[in-house]
């Protein structure tokens, strides 16, 4: 008895070509195509319908990569330079075959022989992701090592301006996508500790669209935007939150429709600790209170001091350490959004959303608490909530 095998027989047949112009010279006409046409041939014993179809379709595109691609895919320099190997690349240029009208499948001439008719083609834009690129980024670091950052962001930069979508990947897995890697320019601003590199780098279309990284993103979104939050709606009245440590005067307490901190001794200075916070990297605090009249609001992270502070005259000065600012407005005895924001080595004050001075701490540690002090509150103080964002 005869048994029948699956046979994948290929008979791959070319009746067409049709170049508008040379494949693989310079043209900057976009809207010409590389066409050709296409016949593959299989076995279709114990293949469904479906199947068969499939296999036929991929070997007549394949056919016309070979064709229309062949050359620039087996170009040594792309593949010997390339981080991808050369199945990959023919992956990716498989999505670039596109077909004109529809396949024609029809009976071969042998036993058991099913063909397909295509007419692919593919565009000069197409064509060009195999052509090497050149770009430039200029990037600046003011934390760390700066030299090495600073070459790493702005080579991350030159990869994520033409595939966005590689934005949150590590470093380590990216830099190497390019090619021919060089420095163009260096500026140390030594009064500021900034450094600045101008880069130039060369980069394939391919190899970028085609990248898949092995590590997760680095920077995967938070399921929460907040990494802390306190509005003491489920806090008995009269206790005080958990990791919070204050005096006995300090407590929360029902007031109209909501529960706010507070104190039952109006005229002193106070002070309470908010430890285990895990702050990132990036963040704003935001305090939502009223400190009453001419009191001053002193916030302290590690052992930098974030200040916001009456002097008198309906002033109020502002303060990132020792850096400052004076303004003339008034905002007492009014519910208020006091905020401190970092971004890097770079931090900035913010009242009811509006920015009042930036500063830069290079040096900064992140800290493991905060510690909040209302001074001269001669008419007490309420805390309507506090929220750390990511950013």
């Amino acid at each position: 008895m005869l048994k029948v095998f699956k046979i994948l027989i290929i008979c791959i047949s070319i009746t067409l070509v049709n170049y508008s112009f040379n494949c693989f010279g310079d043209n900057n006409n976009n809207k010409e195509k590389y066409e050709t046409e296409k016949i593959a041939c299989i076995s279709g014993f114990n293949l469904s319908e479906k199947e068969a179809k499939d296999n036929l379709l991929h070997y007549a595109k394949r056919s016309a990569i070979e064709e229309l691609f062949g050359e620039l895919i087996k170009s040594e320099v792309i593949i010997k330079n390339s981080v991808l190997d050369k199945d990959i690349i023919e992956s990716q240029s498989m999505g670039l075959i596109r077909i004109k009208g529809d396949p024609t499948f029809y009976q071969g001439k042998n036993f058991g022989e099913v063909c397909v008719k295509i007419n692919s083609y593919t565009t000069d834009s197409d064509v060009d992701k195999f052509k090497l690129k050149k770009a430039t980024k200029k990037s600046c670091a003011v934390d760390g090592d700066l030299k090495v950052k600073a070459k790493n962001d702005a080579m991350i930069g030159i990869i994520t301006d033409f595939a966005p979508q590689l934005t949150f990947y590590q470093t380590s897995e990216l830099i190497h996508l390019l090619h021919n890697v060089n420095i163009m320019k260096e500026e140390y601003i030594e009064n500021h500790n900034v450094y600045c590199v101008t880069l130039e780098a060369q980069f394939y279309p391919i190899e970028l669209l085609g990248f898949k990284p092995k590590v997760v993103p680095k920077t995967p979104k938070p399921k929460t935007p907040f990494f802390y939050y306190e509005d003491f709606e489920s806090i008995e009245e009269g206790l005080v939150p958990k990791s919070w440590y204050c005096g006995d005067e300090l407590l929360t307490k029902y007031d109209v429709n909501e529960t706010v901190f507070t104190t039952s001794v109006q005229k002193n200075d106070h002070t309470f600790t908010i430890s285990n916070v895990q702050f990132p990297d990036n963040f704003k605090l935001n305090i939502y209170a009223n400190v009453g009249h001419d009191a001053d609001l002193i916030i302290k992270l590690s052992e930098n001091i974030f200040g916001f502070k009456h002097t008198g005259n309906q002033n109020i000065r502002y303060n990132i350490n020792s850096s400052q600012v004076q303004i003339q407005e008034n905002f007492v005895a009014q519910r208020t959004k006091y905020s401190i924001e970092k971004k890097g080595s770079v931090f900035k004050l913010y009242v009811n959303d509006i920015k009042k001075i930036i500063g830069r701490l290079s040096k900064f540690s992140t800290p493991e608490g905060i510690i909040v002090n209302i001074l001269e509150s001669n008419y007490g103080f309420k805390i309507y909530k506090i929220e750390g964002e990511f950013l």
